[in-house]
């Protein structure tokens, strides 16, 4: 319980907590924040990283399709033709390379066997222990199909921020709202 009351603090949540089964929903509410932060690091950090190696082809294919983009655009403001056909045409790219992404990406790996990527290998571990580290399940079989979550939940987490996002014209821009903020109902 104390780590899920500094989870509070570092969320800068006002609500103390009472009574643990009293309190549950918001036990799950900053739990679950923490997960959506801690998928969020581990992906930023991944697409930060190109190796070349099979294993960051994903963060490979983002970083070659931005550079596309970005010749892209350049080119039609430094030459003459019609720009309309070169925005158009970097559109479909950007859609059909995300959408392609989405399909495949953090899917698990074809070599002499199949086997799980190693980034959701990886970090579903560092996740599950993380998580049980702020949580007690009693129950072997939840505490399994608990932990057998974590590589679900990141990925389609990481599909939908990093690829389904991108699929959208306009590209849909994300943004959280600060604790205590008014928020502007025209956004949600």
């Amino acid at each position: 319980m104390e780590q899920v009351k500094k989870l509070l603090l570092l969320y800068k949540c006002p609500t103390k907590i009472t009574n643990q089964k009293d309190d549950r929903l918001l036990i799950q509410a900053v739990l679950q924040r923490h997960i959506i932060e801690t998928i969020f690091s581990y992906a930023t950090k991944y697409f930060q990283t190109t190796t070349g190696k099979y294993y960051h082809l994903e963060s490979d294919i983002i970083n070659k399709t931005s550079a596309l983009y970005i010749s892209l655009t350049n080119i039609s403001k430094q030459r003459t033709g019609n720009k309309e056909v070169t925005l158009l045409a970097s559109t479909k790219l950007r859609q059909q390379i995300y959408s392609i992404l989405n399909n495949h990406a953090f899917s698990d790996i074809i070599g002499d066997t199949i086997h799980e990527h190693p980034f959701i290998d990886y970090h579903k571990k560092q996740l599950n222990n993380t998580m049980n580290e702020l949580r007690i399940i009693k129950d072997d079989q939840e505490k399994i199909a608990s932990e057998n979550l974590a590589a679900t939940i990141i990925r389609e987490f990481v599909k939908i921020f990093w690829f389904r996002l991108k699929v959208q014209e306009p590209v849909v821009q994300y943004a959280w709202v600060p604790c205590n903020a008014k928020v502007n109902k025209s956004f949600m």
